[in-house]
């Protein structure tokens, strides 16, 4: 058994292999493409993949990027941090290739400068982590000392969506205090994508730029807007997913507890039901505090928990 670098023969392996250990989130050629091969940050150095000793195709594979290009206004790039996602191993080998394709995600990283390791990878990514029931995976790295933290795929269905009732009076009200609320405009278009701004985050900005230049649509994104500026954002539809995906969605910390989030939600929600959306769904959401609540309150249930990893080296 060996590791080496991604090479072009091995795309439709390590599709099928993808396919096979992690069938709930199946790819086809073209979103891996999307997701993997089109990443700004990949390198073939980066997708590590385990073969046989007489290489006839791939049982494990490991994309281990870094972050070639800053995330962030100061032009941060992570340099000391390392990803490890999309990675997968074949059943029947799972305990002596997952160990040896783990460590070898490790001495890639070290090798690279890196000492801090995530699994929860952006811009571009397919999941948020291994689903709950995937307990092979959740104990191998846990064996490698990574501690792990847990997040929600949530949806609705927007069939039966309707208004809050008390929509119309807290909009009124926000108005009355000059915020208001409706669709991104190219006015905005610059703050809403930096990754400063206060109800945002460099993470969510890239989510935003890459959304936005797929498809300039604006009223995919919704925004409150105060005294020139923009206090609150959200977006839904994603090119390298589907019309679906709804959110991130932020309020500047001035001004949460007014009801600008919950507002700015049911806006988004109506949109994407006005235009005949019928599922709305969400990654990366907390099972508890304020945004667990708007959530539960807009009648996203939950689809999937999903663990992920990270890990300081030494």
């Amino acid at each position: 058994m060996k590791i080496r670098p991604y090479v072009g023969r091995d795309t439709r392996g390590l599709l099928e292999l993808w396919n096979s250990a992690h069938p709930s989130e199946s790819l086809t050629i073209e979103r891996m493409a999307k997701l993997i091969f089109l990443d700004c940050n990949f390198s073939p150095e980066d997708l590590l993949v385990a073969v046989g000793d007489e290489d006839r195709g791939p049982v494990g594979m490991a994309y281990c990027p870094h972050r070639y290009f800053a995330v962030g206004k100061d032009g941060d790039r992570d340099e000391k941090k390392g990803f490890i996602t999309y990675f997968a191993v074949a059943g029947d080998c799972f305990d002596e290739v997952g160990r040896m394709l783990l460590s070898a995600c490790e001495e890639h990283h070290r090798k690279g400068g890196r000492n801090f390791l995530t699994t929860a990878y952006s811009p571009l990514y397919l999941t948020q982590g291994f689903e709950s029931g995937e307990e092979n995976y959740i104990r191998l790295f846990g064996s490698f000392g990574y501690s792990s933290f847990r997040s929600y795929k949530r949806s609705a269905d927007l069939s039966s969506y309707s208004l809050p009732g008390s929509y119309a009076e807290k909009r009124r009200r926000l108005e009355c205090e000059g915020i208001a609320i409706g669709p991104l405009t190219y006015e905005y278009l610059p703050e809403f994508l930096d990754p400063a701004a206060a109800f945002s985050s460099p993470g969510w900005s890239w989510e935003f730029r890459i959304r936005l230049s797929a498809d300039t649509d604006l009223e995919k994104a919704r925004v409150a807007v105060c005294g020139g500026h923009l206090i609150g954002g959200c977006i839904f539809g994603d090119p390298n997913s589907d019309e679906g995906r709804f959110g991130p969605l932020g309020v500047s910390p001035a001004f949460r507890g007014r009801g600008v989030g919950g507002v700015l939600f049911a806006d988004c929600l109506e949109t994407m039901k006005r235009r005949g959306i019928k599922k709305a769904w969400a990654q990366w959401t907390p099972g508890e505090g304020p945004a667990h609540a708007l959530y539960e309150k807009a009648g996203f249930g939950i689809e999937a928990c999903f663990v992920s990893f990270r890990k300081e080296l030494k």
